[in-house]
C-alpha cells in the first residue's frame, strides 16, 4: 500500500467519523469532557475565583496584602479581562456563596471544573497568594496540600512551584 493509499484510507475513517457524531454534539462532549462532569455547576471564572478566594482565606483571615494581590489579578489574568465588571461580580458572588454553603466539597467541584490547562497557573497563584502575607501557616499548609491533590498536581511539581514561590515572595 502506498503512502497516497494510506492518506485515502485515513481520510475515509475521518469521514465516517464526522458522519457519526454532529459538530455540535462532537463539541458538547469536548466542553464536557474539559471543564469536569456535567453535574458541576461552576462556570470557568467561578471555579477559577473559587480557588483564589479560598486561598487568600486558608488562614482564616484575608490579609490587606492578599486583598491587594486578588485585586491584581482583575488587571493581569486573561480569565478575568475577557468579563465586565458586572460579570466578573457576578462570577464572585457566585463562587464565594458556593463555597460557603458547599465548603470543601464546593472546593473540590471548582477544582475538577477547571480545564486542564488551568490548573498548574490557578495552583501557582493560590500559592502566590497564601504566601502574599510574608506568612505560610499550618492551615496554609495543609490548603496548599489538598488543592494540589484536587488539581491533579504531581508532587514533584507541587514541590518545584512552591519552592519558586518562596523564592519570588522573598524578595
Amino acid at each position: 500500500m502506498g503512502a497516497n493509499a494510506n492518506w485515502e484510507a485515513t481520510a475515509h475513517l475521518f469521514e465516517e467519523a464526522a458522519s457519526l457524531v454532529s459538530v455540535q454534539d462532537y463539541e458538547q462532549r469536548v466542553q464536557a469532557f474539559s471543564l469536569g462532569p456535567p453535574r458541576l455547576d461552576w462556570s470557568v471564572p467561578e471555579a477559577f475565583l473559587a480557588v483564589l478566594l479560598a486561598a487568600a482565606y486558608a488562614d482564616k483571615e484575608v490579609s490587606p496584602e492578599e486583598q491587594e494581590q486578588l485585586k491584581g489579578l482583575r488587571k493581569r489574568s486573561r480569565i478575568l479581562k475577557a468579563l465586565t465588571n458586572d460579570q466578573v461580580n457576578k462570577a464572585n458572588a457566585s463562587a464565594m456563596q458556593k463555597l460557603q454553603q458547599r465548603g470543601d466539597a464546593g472546593l473540590l467541584e471548582a477544582c475538577e471544573c477547571l480545564p486542564n490547562m488551568l490548573r498548574l497557573p490557578v495552583f501557582a497563584l493560590a500559592i502566590d497568594l497564601v504566601l502574599a502575607d510574608g506568612k505560610l501557616t499550618q492551615s496554609e499548609r495543609e490548603f496548599i496540600s489538598k488543592i494540589a491533590g484536587w488539581l491533579q498536581i504531581d508532587k514533584g511539581v507541587e514541590w518545584q512551584i512552591s519552592q519558586v514561590m518562596l523564592i519570588k515572595n522573598n524578595c
